[in-house]
């Protein structure tokens, strides 16, 4: 009987102990542990981008990317993944604020539906971390430095700000749950084309569906590459252009675009310097709005132009293209009497 005594006490203190134990390890277990997060999916009954709360564990800021891509990748049963069925990644890095996202060459063959998805829930997804406050997704094997490593690129500002790679907040991106392929947003577009006379701006509308910011200035961009519909305007964009990237910053409350063309925009051009100056004017308020109708959260202010990722001195003689564009600002000719004039950039 005394035997059986000792035996339940010693159970009962072995009990108290793990209890003790569990009770003042438990906390430093769950130290550094971050939760209420939310990760993005697709809800195919509605078509809905749909958030999900998670917690991961502490460490570094790339472990903690890194668990958080890996709970993207791999969704509820309930849900649908983002994530391009076998596409790999390439690899993960993070500096002052940037989470780099390296991605292999097929993520260009994905649809404009399925990248722009892809990019909204993983950068919904990534900012979710108190420390992360820009997305850079960056394609190996492009740009300036094709081989450049991953985190050399995330330090190097100058790299991804010439459009070698796309760069995301939460100002670039529609932080709408409701961007689908099912409930895709429809939009009339106005678009400025240079008047048959060579005098002035003249626009047509055109309706057309769009995820982000970035694809509606490509949807606005391809539109103006193919020309007017009407003989009422000119088409001036030679029609070898070819859109490389779009590219959206936010300085403060500025929005700014970057539009990359390829050099055919620049060697194929025909035209006058006057319809030079025009057509460069139609790009600009086709993609910017007026100063009392803008928005500066959601609105692009001002407008820089590259070719292939490169900026030139000059168009034409007619606009230095190392400075920026606003909606219906004075693009003078570069040679004209007073210097100041050349770098063609007024505000309103």
């Amino acid at each position: 009987m005394k035997k059986k005594i000792t035996l339940a006490a010693l159970a009962c203190a072995a009990v108290l102990v793990v209890g003790i134990m569990a009770f003042i390890f438990w906390p430093r277990a769950q130290e550094g542990a971050l939760g209420g997060l939310q990760v993005f999916y697709l809800n195919a009954s509605d078509g809905r981008l749909q958030p999900v709360n998670v917690t991961i564990g502490g460490g570094s800021a790339v472990s903690q990317i890194d668990a958080l891509v890996a709970r993207f990748y791999n969704p509820p049963s309930a849900l649908t993944g983002l994530w391009p069925a076998g596409m790999p990644i390439v690899g993960l890095a993070f500096y002052d604020g940037v989470a780099g996202v390296a991605l292999p060459p097929e993520y260009r063959a994905l649809s404009a539906v399925d990248e722009a998805l892809f990019r909204v829930g993983l950068t919904l997804t990534l900012l979710e971390l108190p420390f992360v406050e820009r997305v850079l997704f960056w394609v190996a094997g492009e740009g300036e430095y094709p081989y450049l490593p991953l985190d050399e690129v995330v330090r190097s500002e100058p790299y991804w700000a010439a459009l070698a790679a796309r760069v995301e907040t939460a100002y670039t991106i529609d932080n709408n749950p409701s961007i689908s392929p099912g409930v895709m947003q429809a939009r009339t577009l106005t678009l400025y084309f240079v008047c048959a006379d060579g005098y002035g701006l003249i626009t047509e509308t055109y309706t057309d569906e769009y995820i982000d910011i970035h694809r509606l200035a490509e949807i606005m961009l391809n539109h103006l590459i193919m020309g007017p519909a009407t003989e009422n305007a000119l088409r001036l964009i030679p029609p070898e252009t070819r859109v490389r990237h779009v590219n959206a910053e936010v300085v403060g409350v500025r929005r700014s675009l970057y539009i990359d063309l390829s050099g055919d925009f620049m060697s194929r051009f025909i035209g006058t310097q006057a319809q030079a100056r025009l057509m460069l004017q139609s790009i600009v308020n086709t993609l910017t709005l007026p100063a009392n109708q803008r928005d500066v959260l959601n609105r692009i202010y001002e407008v820089f132009f590259l070719i292939d990722s490169q900026r030139y001195e000059t168009f034409h003689g007619v606009a230095n293209f190392h400075m920026y564009f606003t909606y219906d600002h004075a693009i003078t000719l570069v040679d004209e009497v007073d210097a100041h004039y050349a770098y063609a950039v007024y505000e309103e």
